[in-house]
């Protein structure tokens, strides 16, 4: 199976340019040193790709926040984070979804060692 994720997405325009390319995944990255931290939510976010968060040695809650606001379908950490914390990020982060939404959706984790 193949996957292309194109990562580091901020400008609106860019986003429904990339999105029509045939790619699986968009990242946006969420570490404020790198030149393609997005700060805040885009006026438009890809409808027909799975849209990724890029986080480093964020807490659960800063994680849920932007899971519910980008509408995230997958997290990748690329900190310090240790196995028991990625181990149990999807449990905590559906629990805060659910109860600041009343919902909650599956989310896919991807961690770089």
């Amino acid at each position: 199976m193949k996957i292309i994720k194109v990562c580091g997405m901020l400008e609106p325009q860019n986003i429904k340019e990339t999105e029509v390319l045939g790619i699986n995944w968009m990242g946006f990255i969420f570490y404020p040193p790198s030149p393609r931290y997005v700060e805040s939510v885009p006026t438009y976010l890809p409808q027909g790709v799975r849209r990724i968060g890029v986080f480093v040695d964020n807490t659960v809650e800063e994680i849920a926040d932007k899971v519910i606001a980008f509408g995230l379908n997958g997290i990748q950490l690329h900190g310090h984070e240790s196995p028991s914390f990625c181990g149990s990020l999807p449990g905590k982060i559906g629990k805060i979804m659910y109860e600041k939404t009343g919902e909650a959706r599956p989310l896919f984790l991807i961690k770089a060692f």
